[in-house]
């Protein structure tokens, strides 16, 4: 993966997805032309939700976390003030989000994936979860969806 984008410029898309009980829907992508920042190979070794920006052969180009997350719970606020906060699932909520991905050369393809946290005491003597990360299966890696990016939103020749 890359962390500078190939055009100083910028070329990006943005995607408009909705999420509810698990399903991921494209909506809308449009071309725009803008530098995307946060984009790092720093993210391999992180637990969370993300974007992945894939060749034709499903190589990652890229990833950009999805910061809102797309977990369906929420904190709800004890009635006594010694009580905890909890969370609650609330799977029917529907959830938009818009994403701006870069267009790399080479990018086809952006899937939705979930990385979950790395278990405590699988974090290697640095205590560093990256470190852990290359060793980590693929299949720790749940992939929600995956969309084929519209070339036509791209510029021409990339």
């Amino acid at each position: 993966m890359n962390s500078i984008n190939e055009n100083p410029a910028g070329d990006a898309v943005r995607l408009i997805f909705t999420y509810q009980h698990g399903r991921v829907d494209l909506i809308s992508q449009q071309r725009v032309d803008m530098v995307v920042s946060g984009v790092d190979v720093a993210h391999a070794g992180q637990s969370g939700d993300f974007l992945e920006v894939r060749d034709a052969d499903g190589a990652a180009l890229s990833r950009v976390p999805i910061y809102a997350g797309l977990n369906s719970s929420v904190e709800v606020f004890p009635e006594k003030a010694d009580d905890p906060i909890i969370r609650r699932r609330m799977p029917e909520v529907k959830r938009a989000y818009t994403m701006v991905v870069p267009a790399r050369t080479g990018a086809e393809n952006v899937a939705v994936i979930s990385i979950p946290p790395t278990p405590p005491g699988r974090m290697g003597r640095s205590g560093n979860p990256a470190a852990q990360f290359a060793g980590r299966p693929r299949a720790a890696v749940t992939e929600l969806a995956a969309f084929r990016l519209d070339r036509s939103e791209l510029r021409s020749g990339r």
